[in-house]
């Protein structure tokens, strides 16, 4: 089923450490949180990811026999956990599509629409924020602008994300903003797809017709095992995120052959560098 996570990938690993650490000692949430004066509904609550506060966790810790020098990396990882994003100064919420960004460890994307925000130029940013069906003011699309040259840091760096993007030919072929802008644009994105953790192809028009048309769509896999990947969708007017595992992997599939039916990265470096030079 669709649905907006509640909360952060760190708050819903934090969550699941307490409840290995409640498991480990062989108790259900009734008989954990008896002698804490914690209900059933509480110990549930801060093992999806509602943080406790400082003197639960330690009243938690102490509660699964864990010893008081024991209990400072505990106590780290629920300030870590506790941190805001980054991404929150710029209005973004904190579980959504940045936050996972920041989470996920592999990205895998299927764009009909646009360029990938991360790997859009400013004028082509500025030209869809300028032509898209909502009025933004001024200051609102610099600070768009600004929050997704800040998500591009993701994908660069000591850990960068994995990323592997299907773009679709009519993105490519679609002008916004001036041809120059566009030339800039599509040279910019040549650049991206030299970086290893990156993988971009292009779907072309001669692939036919096939289900990915029907809507863009995105993949995330963490490092937690237990997390389970996610897909992500958004139009103008809302985002939809789905963990469904039958959903996910229907997904994950569906990607899989569209990758095979579209260009493969050579050819898609080649296509682009035609194109720029007929724009």
């Amino acid at each position: 089923m669709p649905r907006m996570t509640e909360h952060t990938f760190r708050e819903r690993q934090f969550g699941r450490e307490l409840r290995r650490l409640r498991k480990e000692m062989g108790f259900g949430l009734a008989e954990a949180g008896r002698d804490l004066q914690f209900s059933v509904a509480k110990m549930s609550r801060i093992e999806l990811g509602q943080l406790p506060t400082y003197h639960e966790l330690l009243a938690l810790l102490d509660r699964y026999g864990i010893l008081a020098d024991e209990w400072p990396p505990y106590i780290k990882a629920l300030e870590r956990a506790a941190e805001k994003g980054w991404w929150r100064i710029y209005g973004a919420i904190k579980q959504g599509l940045i936050s996972m960004e920041d989470a996920a460890e592999l990205l895998c994307e299927l764009e009909m629409a646009l360029i990938p925000g991360p790997f859009q130029s400013v004028p082509y940013m500025h030209a869809v924020f300028a032509n898209g069906g909502i009025e933004f003011s001024r200051r609102r699309i610099e600070k768009l602008v600004a929050l997704r040259l800040r998500r591009r840091e993701r994908f660069t760096g000591e850990n960068p994300l994995r990323y592997h993007g299907i773009i679709d030919e009519s993105v490519l072929t679609n002008v916004w903003g001036s041809r120059q802008d566009m030339r800039d644009q599509l040279r910019q994105l040549v650049t991206v797809s030299s970086a290893s953790n990156i993988t971009l192809q292009v779907m072309p028009r001669t692939a036919g017709i096939h289900h990915g048309r029907l809507a863009s769509f995105r993949v995330f896999a963490f490092p937690d095992p237990e997390e389970g990947d996610q897909i992500h969708m958004e139009n103008i007017f809302r985002s939809v995120y789905v963990d469904d595992p039958e959903d996910v992997q229907a997904a994950k599939m569906l990607f899989k052959r569209l990758a095979v039916r579209a260009l493969n990265p050579e050819e898609s470096v080649l296509w682009i560098e035609r194109l720029i030079a007929e724009i």
